[in-house]
């Protein structure tokens, strides 16, 4: 009787944990782009590297941010400006997809 509540409270605490880790990225992105004149990062292993996150974080996330140097104040729209969404294959529900825009 309890197992689909418990499923769906499985479910739940997946779907924070991805979101929990988008938001890490984004602060991490943020910080790194204030310590190098505004720039964000090309890849992540920049931001790994730098010590602004653990590689940990980035297990289920594709990162689909800038591949050249772009400045945070070039971008016109940065809440239509996609950095980072969840994988395919992250383990939360598949009706849902997890974005994390610049903004």
């Amino acid at each position: 009787m309890m197992l689909p509540a418990l499923h769906s409270a499985r479910d739940r605490a997946r779907a924070v944990s991805c979101v929990s880790n988008l938001k890490q990225l984004g602060t991490a992105i943020l910080m790194y782009s204030m310590d190098n004149d505004d720039f964000l990062p090309a890849d992540l292993k920049a931001i790994v590297k730098s010590a602004y996150l653990e590689p940990k974080v980035l297990e289920n996330l594709v990162y689909v941010g800038p591949y050249e140097k772009t400045k945070v104040s070039q971008i016109k729209r940065p809440s239509q400006y996609v950095i980072a969404i969840c994988k395919p294959t992250c383990s939360h529900n598949a009706d849902t997809l997890n974005i994390l825009f610049l903004d």
